[in-house]
């Protein structure tokens, strides 16, 4: 019995608590930029490589690609007990190895799903333009993933920035250009490039030529066309430049106020709980501060609906083990009574010592499990106890007696326990993301 409430106890301390289990979804995505491109290019062009690069690879269940304008998406489906990173280092050996890509294509981007959980979603608000308000928030983000419990960070209903250059038709014909001299231009330019090594007596000087722009200004200095008399043409002079942000309406208000959406995210082993305090630590703390008329404040806490829930099972498990004792107390004696209500915490705190082995976490599900198997072990309790308390007023009290309660009922106390796991049990057996 002590075995179980200090290993059970102990346990609990170390276990993880979170919303929802994590769910290896086993699925992995490749997708290849073909800018321009219709579907029947991307098709002949991309998909159809992609899938004689990836139909090799071991641990695929199911490849599944998508044709589309601009590009092709692959998505592969691994098999049941596939190792996901193996996977995906084989993906990309077998991807990056392609030679027979169009030129126009991008790098190709690889997306393994893994399970995630929001903790916090926090809203910062301010009358102020989007700019202000995307540079706080991208601040306060920087200083959640410092802390220890946080890892991933996003932040939602702002606009990416953007620098948009706009050539008119008239002043193409009207320089003789076309967008794709422009467009070369403007990639030879804005370039970072290793110029070698210098080798001297004092050790070897790497060269490099830094020519990367990242504003609006320094793209409108670009020279576009050079001319005979030494003039240049420069893209600020044909070009309206505009650095902002990217077009389209995206837009989140809180209370009528401008906002930007944080979301906090759980990732891994990461708690729940202990990630929603370290937040809220980091807010009340003093080197949170923030520009005057701005406002942080905490829309949805998941933390606390799993709080609530592991509540809820110590509640009914105080409720059940006061019940047991008053009305067992009443009919028999008080210490069989102090007996039975013992076995709940037993059979919880019992559960508990097996979690870390089989890998369970304090969860919704997990929690949910107490709650609907709490009666069984209340009920159960209860037949065991009156039939010890039976024979020990027919035979007298003793172990023998207490034997030989425990023995009468045991068979119809087990059968009930594997009638509820019966129950159950088929749905251990349903495989893919459902049974997962």
């Amino acid at each position: 019995m002590w075995i179980f409430l200090v290993g059970g106890f102990i346990a609990y301390l170390n276990l993880n608590q979170e919303e929802f289990p994590d769910i290896d979804f086993g699925v992995i995505q490749v997708s290849v930029p073909y800018l321009g491109a219709t579907p029947e290019e991307s098709e002949t062009g991309v998909c159809l490589r992609l899938e004689e690069a990836l139909e090799g690879i071991e641990n695929i269940d199911t490849l599944t690609s998508t044709a589309r304008e601009g590009g092709c998406d692959s998505t592969v489906q691994l098999a049941n007990g596939a190792d996901l990173n193996r996977v995906l280092n084989d993906v990309k050996g077998n991807v990056d190895g392609i030679t027979t890509f169009p030129t126009e294509t991008e790098k190709p981007i690889y997306r393994a799903f893994s399970s995630t959980g929001n903790v916090m979603t926090l809203a910062l608000s301010s009358d102020t333009n989007d700019l202000s308000l995307k540079t706080v928030a991208e601040d306060i983000r920087d200083d959640l993933l410092d802390l220890d419990e946080v890892s991933q960070v996003n932040i939602e209903y702002i606009r990416p920035l953007e620098i948009a250059i706009e050539v008119s038709e008239f002043t193409l014909r009207q320089y003789g250009l076309t967008l794709d001299q422009i467009s070369r231009a403007i990639s030879r330019a804005s370039l970072d490039l290793p110029g070698g090594t210098i080798r001297s007596e004092s050790g070897e000087i790497l060269l490099r030529t830094k020519g990367q722009v990242y504003q609006g200004s320094e793209y409108e200095d670009i020279v576009v066309a050079s001319y005979p008399d030494g003039t240049q043409l420069r893209l600020g002079e044909i070009a309206t430049v505009r650095d902002d942000f990217a077009e389209g309406y995206l837009d989140a208000r809180l209370n009528g106020v401008n906002s930007a959406i944080i979301d906090v995210m759980r990732v891994g082993d990461e708690d729940i709980v202990t990630s929603a305090q370290q937040v809220k630590g980091f807010m009340a703390s003093t080197e949170f501060n923030l520009p005057e008329g701005m406002t942080l404040e905490v829309v949805t806490d998941s933390s606390l609906s799993t709080q609530t829930r592991i509540a809820t099972v110590a509640k009914n498990a105080y409720t059940g083990l006061m019940l047991v004792l008053i009305i067992l107390a009443f009919f028999l004696r008080f210490k069989i009574a102090i007996w039975v209500a013992a076995g709940i915490p037993i059979a919880i705190l019992g559960a508990l010592i097996v979690f870390p082995s089989i890998g369970l976490t304090i969860s919704s599900l997990t929690v949910m499990g107490f709650i609907l198997v709490l009666g069984i072990v209340v009920d159960d309790a209860i037949v065991m106890g009156e039939n010890i308390y039976t024979h020990q007023q027919q035979h007298g009290p003793g172990i023998a007696s207490t034997v030989a309660g425990a023995k009468e009922v045991a068979r119809p106390v087990v059968f009930v326990v594997l009638t509820t796991v019966a129950a159950f049990y088929p749905l251990l057996q349903v495989e893919g993301n459902t049974g997962k």
